[in-house]
């Protein structure tokens, strides 16, 4: 019994010291739950207690976020659209005497006021709108006239840049230019026809090749062309029956559809494609004449008129 008492009186000390810690604990969380919450940042509060203390905000709370400030792109996207200005058809040309840094820059520029004024009046025909673009237009066309006028002035002072100087589209001259052209090529086809030949390649089974026949044997007695008629099937037409059969001497010529026209001159051994398929006596003749009397590029057949030499 006594240590017994010995014991409790040495753990009275211990005991009043633990009870005295749990009172002072119990008291901190009582003054901070009635504390006021604005003393502190809400930030701050809440890491330094559990959200179980925290009844001074209830059980369901949300904190405000603080409001983020605009972008300028949202800004703008929120501010009213802002009507485009109409285009001043005076100053969608540059002037003439105004020297131009940038000649493409400038061209988009006039580009995109025409497209606008345009998209306008598409989308928004009002009287306004439609004025304006009926402006625009003529300013163009205004322009597009100077363009015009000033190229045709200089192809007269120029005549080496007139096509007309090339082939004429004066009625009267284009008569007698169509009379020099019918007799230049009747003189070339004749010579030309004097050191080449033609191989004439059909199928009896070719209708086109029967159709073809007739117009060739009249050119090559209008020029003096001597005909050898090759056959790819042994058969042959009225107007060549002497025909020869070389399916080999064909594909030589690299003849795959007939019936085809072939100007040859065996002693060089020049071969000259001139058709596939059939095709009528005036565009033989001026495939022909094209093929040697007309350099390649040459736009068409040139009269030749008188020069001064200076």
């Amino acid at each position: 019994m006594n240590a017994s008492r010995r014991i409790l009186i040495h753990l009275l000390p211990l005991l009043a010291a633990l009870s005295a810690q749990a009172q002072s604990q119990q008291s901190d969380v009582a003054n901070a739950s009635i504390a006021p919450t604005d003393a502190l940042p809400a930030a701050q509060v809440r890491e330094d207690r559990p959200w179980i203390e925290r009844h001074a905000e209830g059980w369901f709370w949300r904190d405000v976020d603080p409001e983020e400030p605009e972008t300028p792109d949202e800004k703008e996207a929120a501010a009213p659209a802002q009507q485009a200005p109409r285009i001043d058809p005076n100053t969608l040309y540059p002037p003439l005497d105004q020297p131009l840094a940038d000649p493409l820059a400038e061209l988009e520029r006039v580009k995109r006021a025409i497209e606008t004024s345009q998209a306008r009046v598409a989308l928004q025909p009002t009287n306004e709108n439609i004025l304006n673009w009926m402006r625009v237009q003529a300013a163009v066309f205004r322009r597009s006239s100077l363009f015009a006028d000033n190229m045709q002035r200089l192809s007269w002072r120029n005549p080496d840049l007139d096509y007309n100087q090339v082939r004429p589209y004066n009625p009267v001259a284009l008569k007698t230019y169509s009379q020099q052209l019918k007799q230049d090529r009747r003189e070339a086809l004749r010579e030309i026809a004097r050191d080449y030949g033609l191989y004439f390649v059909i199928a009896e089974s070719c209708p086109y090749c029967h159709a073809m026949a007739p117009y060739l044997k009249r050119f090559a007695e209008n020029y003096g062309f001597t005909v050898v008629t090759v056959t790819i099937d042994g058969g042959t037409v009225p107007e060549f029956p002497d025909a020869m059969y070389s399916p080999e001497f064909a594909e030589k010529l690299n003849v795959k559809i007939t019936p085809a026209i072939i100007l040859a001159r065996p002693s060089e051994g020049v071969i000259e494609p001139v058709s596939y398929g059939f095709i009528d006596l005036k565009e033989l003749e001026m495939r022909i004449y094209r093929l040697f009397r007309m350099e390649p590029g040459q736009p068409t057949y040139q009269v030749e008129t008188q020069r001064i030499e200076p």
